[in-house]
Parts: structure tokens; sequence; C-alpha cells
């Protein structure tokens, strides 16, 4: 099991596709932004509010030991949660902002963190999700990712740093050393 975690808008699910198309079907991909919990239904027992961590949890270690998992997708469109899909398979890649959070990490072979260029990704969002996201990105998911990563330091578990939107590899090193 490979995570890829990495700044919001910042290359993650970029270099998952991009991995994915030398390696499937042999590997799949689980991104968390499918536990999504729907705007303004935080999870209070939750380490990640917007997030249903337990269903991360779960749905990451039990493909990590058995190789199967029931997952209940977010439809984004419809801002819903979707009945359980089974899911199975041996070789997964786990993207997403908070994917090396602590208490993930033990279920992972191979972690990789995605550094992208910070200044310039709410225009990123923009292009991506629509300019309406700005506000909550500002209110809402900025604060949230900032905390995890100046508390973690998700990049230093990493066992690779990649260049992401944005940032060349020379950048790496000052830009990580920024963040701490």
């Amino acid at each position: 099991m490979v995570a890829i975690d990495g700044w919001g808008c910042g290359g993650k699910t970029a270099l998952a596709e991009g991995l994915l198309d030398r390696l499937e079907p042999r590997m799949q991909c689980l991104s968390l932004d499918s536990f999504f919990a729907g705007f303004g239904q935080d999870q209070p027992d939750s380490p990640v509010p917007h997030l249903r961590w337990a269903e991360i949890r779960e749905a990451v270690s039990s493909l990590a030991e058995h190789g199967h998992a029931a997952v209940r997708d977010y439809d984004w469109e419809a801002a819903t949660i979707l009945p359980p899909l089974s899911l199975q398979g041996g070789a997964w890649l786990v993207e997403g902002l908070f994917s090396l959070r602590s208490d993930l990490r033990p279920w992972y072979d191979f972690a990789i963190w995605v550094e992208g260029r910070l200044e310039r990704r709410l225009e990123r969002v923009a292009a991506r999700d629509g300019a309406h996201m700005i506000a909550f990105w500002e209110k809402d998911w900025m604060p949230r990712e900032r905390a995890y990563i100046v508390g973690e330091h998700p990049w230093r578990d990493a066992d690779l740093v990649v260049a992401g939107a944005s940032i060349g590899v020379s950048e790496l090193g000052p830009q990580l050393r920024g963040h701490a």
C-alpha cells in the first residue's frame, strides 16, 4: 500500500493518475476525497472533522490486512454519501491530504509527499473547482491543512518527496524548510 500526500491542489491526484496509467489494473486508488462528510457536516469525533475518519481508518486497514473493504463514496455533484461499494485488490494507492497522518502510517509500505508551490494554488483551485470554492478554501480547508502539516511534518515520514505543481526540484529543500 502506497500513500500519496501533499498540500491541497499541489499535484497529488496528477501523480496518482500518472502512476495508475502505468500500474492499473494491478494497482488501484483510494482517494480520501471519497470520505468527505459534506459541507457543514463536520464529524466532532474525527481528528480531521470534514472527513469521515473512522471510515478511512477502517478502509485503509481492511485493504492492507485483508485486500477488501466496503467504502461509502461522496457524490460531489449530488452532495450526498452513496451506499457502500465493495473494493478488492492487493495493491493500493491511498491518495489525499492527511493520508500520512500518524494513525494511518503503519499500513503503508511506501509513502510519497508531493510538494507544490503554494503562492498560486488558489488560481489552480478556481480552475479545478470553480471560483466559488475559494472562500471555503481560505476559511476552512487551508487552516486545517496548515495545522496538520505544521503539527505532523508528514513529509519527514515520506520515503520519496517529489516536485508537484509549479515547483522545480531545486526549490524543494528551501520550501520544505519553510514549513517547519
